[in-house]
């Protein structure tokens, strides 16, 4: 009978486990990196609530006719921690940290949406004419 691992395909795996975990690490850091300077734009019912940059950690409490929103901003990355709504869909979303990305509350009416600082920093997924 033959073996099925040999020692180099051992190595081989390890290497490529060592290296996703690196491009992992080297990803997650660039974009942490391309988000400074972006800003969050919370909007409620439409109309803008205010603005606050990625680059300064802070907690925005939201209490607006009976509801109830906190927006955390912390280390260039932004979540919705708590909400007064039913179903917690904008708490569970998690953590966004690229431009274009927002978390919305629709039974609060809370929109916080992530915006590159200058238009040089905003990627698009395509464009059509």
């Amino acid at each position: 009978m033959f073996k099925v691992l040999r020692k180099a395909d051992i190595i081989l795996f390890l290497a490529l486990c060592l290296l996703g975990a690196v491009l992992t690490v080297w990803t997650v850091r660039s974009a942490a990196a391309s988000s400074s300077g972006a800003e969050v734009i919370i909007t409620i019912d439409g109309a803008e609530y205010g603005r606050y940059s990625l680059d300064s950690d802070r907690t925005i409490s939201i209490d607006r006719n009976g509801n109830h929103n906190l927006v955390v901003i912390s280390d260039g990355t932004v979540h919705m921690e708590e909400a007064s709504c039913k179903n917690q869909i904008c708490v569970h979303q998690g953590i966004i940290n690229a431009s274009g990305q927002m978390i919305v509350c629709l039974p609060n009416g809370v929109i916080a949406e992530i915006r590159a600082a200058d238009s040089s920093q905003a990627e698009y997924d395509a464009v059509s004419q």
